[in-house]
């Protein structure tokens, strides 16, 4: 698992992305992200400076970004990387090639916030689970970052 962690945590300070929300405001956003049902948290706060949200659940990579598409759309989310062209290139590519390791990452805006939510989806396939894992994690970013 700290493989994984190492490379969650690098990809937010390679991407320069520092949270500049209150506690207060963080914590409010965060309780309207929806959660995947079934899906264990984790804190990572412990680890860095920011505060990413971890989830691992056994369902699918499938099911799991699905539902995470169709719920923050319902809250007035709105995706603003990939686009809608490139999301669905990019299922297809997954598809057709199922011997590489799935994985996506979602940037979404909500105009009535100052917030961003960034989500990232992938699967991890280790001999310590008894089936693949889908790991959840939710990071939120202050709109003056973009």
């Amino acid at each position: 698992m700290k493989p994984l962690l190492s490379v969650i945590i690098c990809f937010f300070i390679c991407c320069n992305a520092q949270a500049k929300i209150k506690d207060s405001e963080y914590n409010r956003y965060m309780k309207e992200m929806p959660i995947y049902p079934k899906a264990k948290a984790y804190d990572l706060k412990d680890f860095v400076k920011i505060k990413i949200k971890f989830y691992m659940t056994e369902d699918s990579f499938e099911d799991v970004t699905g539902f995470y598409i169709k719920q923050m759309e319902k809250k007035g989310w709105k995706i603003e990387f990939p686009n809608p062209l490139e999301l669905k290139i990019w299922y297809e590519a997954l598809n057709k090639d199922r011997t590489k390791t799935p994985n996506i990452m979602l940037g979404l805006i909500n105009p009535k916030s100052k917030v961003n939510c960034n989500i990232t989806i992938g699967v991890v396939k280790d001999a310590r689970y008894p089936k693949d894992m889908t790991i959840i994690t939710i990071y939120l970013t202050d709109t003056m970052l973009r």
